[in-house]
């Protein structure tokens, strides 16, 4: 089971949520302390002689006056929860939404937080990864454009049934020996499991 061992991983994400916390946790305590001082502790000391249907009069009116202002505040920090929340829930919509659309097979996607949006190094690492799948594709279908053309010159040759000449031959067998070292470049830069790497392995031992 895999376990942190580091749990502030971004000091300045984190820190900021702290905070919002914290600031929430004494603006109840605030709230409390000023209804409980001056609705019932400054009248219960303003008179030594209270009766105890005074005192109970009093507890009641305080404990009223502070469920209405705590019903306030949760009101309050529910509605800026939500403001505060969808600067992380939005980006990570729009993530999942992105992933989806470039496991399908769109690789132009790019992701564009809006300003104040929280995970904007997030999206340019997902762009980067992205673009980077993008120069990987390209590379790949030119390498298979030039093996259509020597395939199609081959076809041609065989189809005329003409003779070739050695510097034919030499140049066909460059060029699909360059295009073939192309695309194992572009293939090798992808890193595997090492299963997936096993089963390579075995492939490779086939073909000799």
């Amino acid at each position: 089971m895999f376990r942190r061992k580091k749990y502030l991983v971004k000091v300045g994400l984190q820190l900021r949520y702290m905070m919002l916390v914290l600031l929430a946790m004494l603006a109840v305590l605030v709230v409390v302390g000023w209804t409980v001082y001056f609705t019932i502790w400054k009248e219960i000391t303003a008179d030594p002689n209270l009766t105890m249907d005074k005192l109970v009069l009093i507890f009641e009116k305080g404990n009223a006056e502070l469920l209405k202002k705590l019903a306030i505040i949760v009101l309050f920090v529910g509605v800026l929860s939500i403001f505060v929340s969808h600067r992380i829930a939005g980006p990570v919509y729009r993530f999942e939404k992105s992933a989806k659309v470039i496991a399908e097979g769109d690789l132009s996607l790019r992701i564009r937080l809006r300003k104040g949006d929280e995970l904007q190094e997030l999206a340019d690492a997902f762009n980067q990864m992205t673009e980077s799948l993008e120069s990987m594709v390209f590379n790949d279908r030119r390498v298979l454009k030039r093996l259509e053309v020597v395939l199609k010159t081959l076809k041609e040759k065989l189809t005329t049934k003409k003779a070739w000449s050695e510097e034919d031959k030499k140049h066909l067998l460059n060029e699909i020996e360059n295009a073939l070292e192309a695309l194992d470049k572009v293939s090798s830069s992808f890193k595997l499991s090492e299963e997936k790497e096993k089963l390579l392995a075995v492939y490779e031992e086939e073909a000799k």
